[in-house]
This record gives structure tokens, C-alpha cells and sequence, in this order.
């Protein structure tokens, strides 16, 4: 009787040693989760600004003029007669 009480003993020490080693690894875990979150939303941000910066109207006009684009001074309209579908 006293031997298996001991055993019992035993067996609980150990299913308490394994679940103080799962919840540590659990730990380690969620905290390299947190890490990773965080560093993922300093990345979002870094990205956003980007995307604000190369979407403003100043750097559009800037690459529009790298690119060629100039400003339009004189425009030249079709009347509808000179349009192939209206005949």
C-alpha cells in the first residue's frame, strides 16, 4: 500500500514536471510570436509611409517630368463628324 502511494507520488511529480516544461516552452513561444508581431508592424508602417510619400502629388508630378509628361498648353478637340464610328 505504501509503495503505491509512492508510486502515485512519483507519477505526479512527473506530470508536473512536464507541464511546467510545456508551459516554459509555451512561453518562449508566444514571446517569439509577440517579436515577430511587432516587428511585422513596424514593418506595415515603414511600408505605409513609403507608399504615402511615392503616392503624393509632388512626387507623381517629379517622375511624370522624368518620365517626359509635360503640362498640356493647347488641346485639340474632335467634332463628331471627324470620328469614324459617326459616319
Amino acid at each position: 500500500m505504501l509503495t503505491l502511494g509512492i508510486m502515485a507520488f512519483l507519477l505526479l511529480v512527473v506530470v508536473e514536471i512536464w507541464a511546467l516544461n510545456r508551459l516554459s516552452t509555451f512561453g518562449e513561444q508566444i514571446t517569439r510570436f509577440e517579436k515577430t508581431s511587432n516587428d511585422l508592424q513596424l514593418e506595415n508602417q515603414i511600408l505605409q509611409n513609403r507608399i504615402a510619400s511615392l503616392s503624393s502629388l509632388r512626387e507623381i508630378q517629379n517622375r511624370s517630368l522624368l518620365l517626359g509628361f509635360r503640362a498640356v498648353h493647347l488641346v485639340d478637340y474632335f467634332k463628331p463628324s471627324d470620328v469614324a464610328s459617326a459616319k
